[in-house]
């Protein structure tokens, strides 16, 4: 069964789109660090953002609309490594229990 995180990186960035590696804030209040990518769902353009776990590889891929970026702050990736680095603790993902037990259906 796929998960939501191999599902979430079908969405391919658009060609010649916007994609670096960024401090991202939303509404001003939530700060993700890692990299952003302009991607198409449904038509509509959002944010793909993936952004650093404990070990330096990019994860936990999130959407947003664009309605809801705040700022956009550019840089290279290196600098955006030793920024995450100076952050102490890093969120800890894990899966719900039974997340993924049961296969969806979909009516047609």
């Amino acid at each position: 069964m796929t998960t939501p995180q191999e599902l979430a990186l079908v969405a391919k960035p658009v060609e010649n789109g916007f994609s670096t590696f960024a401090i991202l804030e939303l509404l001003g209040h939530r700060q993700r660090i890692g990299h952003v990518c302009e991607v198409q769902i449904a038509g509509t353009s959002y944010l793909r953002s993936l952004i650093f776990n404990s070990e330096g590889e990019l994860c936990d891929p999130q959407f947003y609309a664009n309605a809801s970026v705040y700022c956009i702050t550019p840089m290279p990736e290196e600098m955006a490594r030793q920024y995450v680095s100076r952050i102490s603790g890093f969120p800890e993902l894990r899966e719900l229990p039974g997340a993924y037990d049961s296969e969806i259906e979909i009516e047609e």
